[in-house]
């Protein structure tokens, strides 16, 4: 409704079929429950009865900022329990919400784990091992943590074996343990811990 004057203007916001306001022209949702939400806004001139309705089904996503990563867990998305938590870290780091100002933090039960790829932290991400003599990742092909945001952690973990156990060019690891870690010629330096 180009040109409208706003006092002749009502506006109806509706999240998930439930009306959640009218007349503002900003919608802020808070609390909102994980997973997928639909918006709909509904723009009505009074004076001439003209609608304007947009829709955006599932258009809104919910992630959780906290994941958990546990061998005896049930697998179950998003990972927001220990008793839902995924063996996988690389599925816990995927269903995790970033957002600007917000730490990300996930929390690893004791274990031996092994990831296919390396993980590289550029977010801010805390991945909090319940501690190095319990927590042991593997991983064969590439570095195991590539730490790369001054808010990123690794923490609690040890890496025993493969080619590389963790790389820091910015943030933080913090009482972890490089084990068994070999050389190779995609990692001739710092095969344990490489800071740059």
């Amino acid at each position: 409704l180009t040109g409208a004057d706003p006092s002749d203007v009502t506006i109806a916001w509706t999240l998930d079929g439930e009306l959640r306001a009218e007349t503002d022209r900003v919608l802020t949702l808070r609390g909102l429950a994980l997973g997928s939400h639909s918006l709909r806004l509904e723009v009505v001139r009074k004076s001439s009865g003209e609608k304007v309705v947009l829709d955006y089904p599932g258009r809104i996503l919910v992630r959780p900022t906290v994941g958990y990563v546990n061998m005896s867990g049930s697998a179950t998305a998003p990972y927001d329990t220990f008793e839902k938590g995924s063996p996988s870290l690389g599925d816990v780091l995927a269903a995790l919400g970033v957002a600007p100002g917000v730490t990300s933090v996930v929390h690893v039960a004791g274990g031996s784990y092994t990831l296919p790829a390396g993980v590289i932290l550029r977010e801010k991400v805390r991945i909090l091992g319940e501690g190095r003599d319990v927590v042991t990742f593997y991983c064969p092909e590439e570095r195991a943590f590539v730490v790369d945001n001054v808010a990123a952690e690794v923490s609690g973990v040890t890496v025993n074996g493969g080619v590389g156990a963790f790389e820091v060019s910015a943030g933080r690891v913090v009482s972890c343990r490089a084990q068994n870690v070999q050389t190779s010629l995609t990692y001739a330096q710092g095969a344990g811990f490489k800071v740059s």
